[in-house]
């Protein structure tokens, strides 16, 4: 599972201070000897006091007889098990008749001074049991609380009994131990710890969220939204950094497209030379020099069909201020291109109107190069069908084909300029690879995407989002 990175930060810092805490309690133990007495010295203790009280207190109104009957009341109230012994230890009255050795160890000694460290299973018989302790025993684990009371109708100097409470639990029914304000404590602390770090967390956060936005932008080729610079720490410079980048780079993609349209521009007028100058010497030429002539006049077509793709992607990419985006019936302009440019040879798949926001030159001539790019690779594989459709606030135009598709590990490339599948570079195997790149600069100015896909089990389908009127880009 992928965690953001403030999640990630947050837990660690409260990791840390987990570790602090069991460092701190640990260092406690080792150096006071707190042990499960200190439970009974707070909150705990007073508690296990007020319920001896009550029970004491009911006890005096009733006769030794019906004790048992009071003591599993309280059994029942706290899910405990309450027993009275006498000075020496002798049952009284409670639900226990039989203890394990380190509780009966415990129980027939005299009280000692105070509160304090109280004794543990094992502790040497001549050490006296304070007022009340907690010890733990095992197989079965149980936890036993032992109080020194003065028994009802007995008064001081008497020797005082004892009150055992046998629990399954530490916390004996929040007895011994109440988990709740434990808990209130720990997740007020997480609480506050992240109330207190979030915002920290996530300028940091956000601010790297940013940065990878941009630098996808910067990727796609738009260069003109900077990453915002909210800070004049590390991460400041950052974006000024990755800004400055974005900078360079866009001089020199506009640098590199402004070269091949001005190379294409100055190409346009020998090449229009070579091709009248051709004209006249195959009219003047002997049949026999015609043959070589023509080839001759192939390889300048060639150029000059070359030429014309560079200024057409140039015109895409440089086309100066944003075009001015207007409702277009995307089936009119569909239908124009399968008449020029298929003679009937693509099918149309959309409704009667679909109105889509777009510049009606931009789109006519990305879905000109779709169909012209379709027909050249997968034309005599099988049909080809330009499918649209509004989806939700966009609308969706797809050229299809049934072609062999392109390599998976391609997508990627597919729309970059001059790439093209076939690296040998054939005249036979296809353009110059400017097709889908003068399709890609068509699309975008329009505030729209294009992608392309292959289809299951053979063909290929690149599909233009546009906004619908009424909706935001």
């Amino acid at each position: 599972m992928r965690l953001p990175l403030y999640t990630k930060i947050l837990g660690w810092f409260l990791l840390n201070l987990l570790l602090i805490a069991v460092g701190l309690v640990i260092f406690l133990q080792a150096h006071f000897g707190f042990g499960l007495d200190a439970l009974l010295s707070g909150r705990a203790g007073d508690q296990v006091e007020t319920a001896s009280h009550l029970i004491l207190g009911e006890l005096r109104g009733r006769t030794p007889e019906q004790w048992s009957e009071v003591l599993h009341r309280y059994d029942v109230a706290y899910g405990v098990t309450f027993t009275l012994l006498g000075p020496a230890g002798e049952w009284l009255a409670g639900g226990l008749h039989e203890f394990p050795p380190g509780v009966r160890a415990l129980v027939g000694r005299r009280p000692g001074p105070g509160p304090g460290p109280g004794p543990r299973e094992g502790v040497p018989p001549g050490r006296p049991m304070p007022p009340r302790t907690l010890v733990q025993t095992a197989d079965p684990l149980r936890y036993w609380a032992l109080l020194r009371v003065d028994l009802p109708g007995r008064r001081p100097p008497e020797p005082p009994g004892t009150l055992v409470i046998e629990s399954m639990s530490l916390s004996a029914g929040g007895l011994f131990f109440d988990v709740r304000p434990w808990l209130a404590v720990a997740l007020a602390a997480v609480a506050g710890s992240a109330l207190f770090w979030f915002p920290f967390v996530r300028r940091i956060t956000g601010a790297i969220a940013e940065m990878g936005a941009g630098a996808t932008r910067f990727a796609e080729g738009k260069f003109a939204e900077a990453v915002p610079v909210r800070s004049r720490d590390e991460l400041g410079a950052l974006a000024e950094e990755i800004n400055r980048m974005a900078a360079r780079l866009d001089g020199y993609v506009s640098g590199q497209r402004r070269f091949l349209g001005d190379i294409a521009h100055e190409l346009c007028a020998p090449l229009a030379r070579m091709q009248m100058a051709l004209g006249i010497l195959e009219e003047r030429a002997a049949p026999a020099q015609r043959e070589r002539l023509g080839d001759l006049r192939e390889e300048a077509d060639h150029m000059s069909a070359l030429v014309n793709e560079l200024m057409s992607f140039s015109k895409a990419s440089l086309g100066g201020a944003a075009p001015e985006l207007r409702p277009v019936d995307v089936r009119r302009i569909a239908g124009r291109v399968v008449q020029r440019e298929a003679a009937g040879g693509v099918t149309l798949e959309m409704p009667a109107e679909l109105p889509a926001m777009a510049e009606p030159e931009l789109l006519e001539r990305a879905l000109a190069n779709l169909v012209r790019n379709a027909l050249r690779h997968a034309g005599a594989a099988g049909p080809i069908a330009i499918h649209g459709e509004r989806r939700g606030s966009a609308v969706t135009v797809a050229v299809r084909d049934s072609g062999p598709g392109v390599p998976p590990e391609m997508l990627a490339q597919i729309f970059d300029p001059f790439f093209r599948v076939d690296t040998s570079r054939t005249r036979e195997t296809g353009g110059v690879g400017l097709g889908l790149a003068i399709v890609k600069t068509c699309v975008t100015s329009c505030g729209g995407t294009v992608e392309g896909r292959n289809l299951s089990p053979r063909g290929f389908e690149v599909t233009i989002r546009l906004a619908a009127p009424g909706e935001p880009r």
